[in-house]
């Protein structure tokens, strides 16, 4: 019954907000964005306070992300109020996230490298991502903010690697707690790093298994052996899960798309509650109820039943009506979004209602990066 609910729910939605214009009218709301980005500096000025001798005379970082193009996304969204077309931004550092951090780092460092070691310290950075818990009918911007760092550090020795330290820690903050400069939470979640430099113990790190730097570029680079990722090739058809994206490998080959409704090859309505996504060989799309599955709410937060809009009607008719004939989203999609490669991930912006602080329904057009490794928002 529940399913039933919301199939019917998507449908009507569908119905409602394009029933008025052709298919050539319509806009896949990310073909049409672009995406701003803000890189900021560090500020090579902090030095480390304690007299630490370093067993090695240098430190560098490496990054192996599958998107290395942002540390965070909207960052806007947790600093300052909401305003429409906010929030399509991208926040990073100037040269790059791994550039950044190997001068910083060995700035703060420049007085404890050791002058007589030939080693270095080698940093893989797997993860280090700020993003918000956002859902589909809530305020994404009343919750917590989270942010997950894993970092692989390896004591570089002649032409071996030895696996020194690793880093992997998950963060979670209140907005008011975020509000403040984006390289000083840069720095902030940073900061495990240099209490476990501090205390590096080279006797029982090369005691460990060494690797060739051949060995270590293999374990990073065969992360992004993916199917999806290694082809300009997307094979027609519809996924029905994240697995089946992954592997460019749909299940159903066979239907057609008419009047925004996807069919079989028998000519039934294909459920979009069912499925991942589809692809007519050339551009993949991702559907909002894969989107709300791989976001932080449950099924029951889009209960036409739970919130009433001010004027006393139904929320999701408000939002319905409010999008149909805002200027700027009356021919955007809302029930899909192009998926687009960047590096080694695919990101997709979705147009977001919520209830604001008026009890008013408002939208934002967000923007999202898709693990391809995990199937999860970064």
């Amino acid at each position: 019954m529940k399913h039933l609910f919301l199939f019917l729910l998507l449908l009507f939605f569908q119905h409602a907000l394009f029933s008025q214009q052709t298919k050539t009218e319509l806009l896949d709301t990310v073909s049409k964005i672009k995406v701003t980005s803000f890189q900021y500096d560090l500020g090579n000025t902090e030095k480390c306070p304690d007299a630490v001798k370093l067993p090695f005379n240098k430190i560098n970082f490496k990054d192996v992300r599958f998107d290395t193009s942002f540390i965070t996304l909207n960052w806007q969204s947790n600093t300052t109020a909401p305003e429409f077309g906010m929030y399509n931004k991208k926040f990073t550092l100037h040269g790059g996230l791994a550039q950044s951090l190997t001068s910083y780092v060995s700035y703060y460092y420049a007085a404890d490298f050791s002058t007589k070691a030939d080693a270095e310290l080698v940093c893989y950075i797997k993860q280090f991502v700020i993003h918000a818990n956002d859902s589909l009918l809530s305020n994404p911007f009343q919750k917590f903010t989270a942010a997950n760092i894993e970092i692989e550090v390896f004591y570089k020795k002649g032409d071996m690697l030895f696996p020194a330290f690793r880093i992997d820690t998950a963060y979670e903050y209140e907005p008011e707690k975020i509000k403040k400069e984006f390289s000083l939470v840069v720095k902030e979640l940073a900061a495990p790093l240099f209490q476990k430099i501090s205390k590096m113990d080279t006797g029982k790190i090369t005691k460990r298994n060494a690797y060739t730097q051949d060995q270590v570029t293999d374990r990073y680079q065969n992360r992004f052996n993916i199917p999806i990722l290694n082809t300009n090739t997307y094979n027609k058809g519809i996924y029905k899960s994240f697995a089946e994206f992954k592997n460019n490998a749909p299940s159903i080959t066979e239907f057609t798309l008419k009047k925004d409704l996807l069919y079989d090859s028998n000519n039934n309505i294909i459920n979009p509650l069912d499925i991942f996504g589809f692809s007519d060989g050339k551009t993949c799309w991702i559907m909002r109820s894969a989107v709300r599955n791989i976001l932080s709410k449950t099924d029951e937060e889009i209960d036409p039943k739970s919130t009433q809009s001010s004027t006393g009607g139904s929320l999701l008719f408000t939002i319905t009506r409010d999008i149909a004939t805002h200027p700027q989203l009356s021919k955007a999609r809302y029930d899909r979004g192009i998926l687009s490669k960047v590096g080694n991930s695919f990101e997709f912006e979705f147009l977001m209602p919520y209830i604001n602080n008026s009890h008013y329904a408002d939208f934002y057009l967000l923007l999202f990066s898709l693990n391809v490794e995990t199937g999860k928002i970064d």
